[in-house]
């Protein structure tokens, strides 16, 4: 990983972090709510004959409370501060650069964006499903004609700020040798919220992808993904920023004999398309 990327990666994670910070209303809330916990009738202590009860119980309790109330915050704040897929290391470029590469023939540069027909059943698609499932879903991705949902197993309670959505098309080129054509290997479209880690496996041809996309205050969208290409072991881990409604080169990687591009595009599926 070179010092810019690692830059780009600090800088992306103190943004990360100020905007999920807990502050001083949120810790309080809690220390209140686990000290009344600690204090109710049902209380293993609280529920002794009053005979039974010695004077320092209640005084450990109380620094028990204190104690795990303490714990409770700093686990809140680590957690609410770390992103938990962190941008692997590889040869993408941040940020990406507009694809213009004449070794590509531009009709597959093309087939890279989303037609303003395909936005709109995209949007379509996405809203009809948070309709159905609401705050469970996370991300659906379509790949060799397959649909896959990603839901949580219980809805959360609603964030502060709803979590806007993007839509992703991530073009996978590949070949032989130099002398050879590139060629379109695998097609992958993604919704997902921002911030919500997607896990799409193509049960058509084994292929996995794993991603995380997160959106800057500028417009622009950064986008953290690990591609598992089942038939020949390749394995691409790409981090990009890109602007909307452009396709990029996001990373070239290298295996065996064979060489791959990835190419990507990112819309916003909020409001007019991006």
């Amino acid at each position: 990983m070179t010092n810019d990327t690692r830059q780009r990666l600090d800088e992306l994670l103190q943004l990360w972090g100020t905007r999920h910070q807990v502050d001083d209303a949120a810790k309080l809330g809690l220390t209140t709510r686990i000290v009344a916990r600690a204090q109710t009738e049902n209380d293993p202590i609280d529920s002794r004959p009053e005979c039974d009860q010695r004077p320092g119980d209640r005084s450990r309790w109380w620094s028990f409370a204190t104690a795990a109330s303490v714990i409770a915050l700093t686990i809140v704040t680590f957690w609410l501060t770390v992103p938990w897929l962190v941008p692997p290391s590889g040869t993408a470029r941040l940020p990406s650069e507009p694809a213009t590469d004449s070794a590509v023939a531009p009709s597959q540069l093309a087939d890279c964006q989303f037609s303003p027909t395909q936005l709109t059943k995209q949007r379509d698609l996405f809203a009809e499903l948070q309709r159905l499932f609401g705050s469970q879903l996370s991300w659906v991705a379509q790949a060799n004609d397959q649909i896959e949902l990603g839901l949580q197993s219980a809805a959360g309670s609603e964030p502060i700020v709803p979590a806007k959505p993007h839509l992703v098309r991530m073009v996978v080129m590949r070949r032989e040798s130099s002398t050879q054509s590139w060629q379109e290997y695998w097609k992958i479209d993604f919704a997902a919220l921002d911030e919500q880690t997607v896990d799409c496996r193509s049960n058509a041809l084994g292929h996995r992808l794993q991603a995380w996309v997160f959106a800057l205050p500028d417009g622009k969208v950064n986008c953290d993904a690990h591609l598992q290409l089942s038939d020949d072991g390749c394995e691409i881990s790409l981090s990009s920023l890109q602007s909307q409604g452009t396709v990029a080169h996001v990373t070239t990687a290298q295996h065996g004999n064979a060489e791959y591009r990835v190419y990507q595009t990112i819309h916003s599926l909020t409001g007019a398309p991006g």
